[in-house]
């Protein structure tokens, strides 16, 4: 009788052993890791709200997904265009408050999810690597 009680036991925890090792190696899936990648615009010149001024910029849009750089590349004339069109609105005191950038950045970001068809997972920021009004 106790060598049967003994089998069973040893088979159940054989039997734990193997599930635990199956759901943490083969069942568990596995988040893969976010690589983000980045497309950079360059250097960009455009008017601002108020007259005489100028603003200088540099900007690159951060994503995650591969794809999305064909629709950027495709895209890039008309994102250049809604860019600048979007900053000929804003005067220097708006770009200048403490997060006056930011909410440009913002903008967009919102405004490329938009264009693309894309989500925020997808195009996760836009960054400004320069920024200087003149005028």
């Amino acid at each position: 009788m106790k060598k049967i009680i003994i089998i069973g036991v040893s088979v159940l925890v054989l039997l734990l052993i193997v599930g635990v090792v199956l759901f943490m190696f083969v069942l568990n899936p596995k988040e893969k890791p976010i690589v983000y990648q980045e497309y950079e615009f360059g250097e960009m010149y455009t008017n601002i709200a108020d007259e005489g001024k100028i603003l200088k910029f540099s900007m690159v849009v951060e994503f995650t997904n591969p794809e999305i750089l064909d629709k950027i590349t495709a895209s890039r004339s008309e994102i250049v265009n809604n860019v600048y069109e979007l900053f000929r609105t804003k005067s220097y005191e708006t770009l200048n408050k403490s997060n006056g950038q930011q909410r440009v950045r913002d903008e967009i970001r919102d405004m490329l999810i938009e264009m693309l068809e894309s989500d925020g997972e997808t195009i996760t920021n836009v960054y400004f690597l320069q920024f200087i009004t003149q005028g």
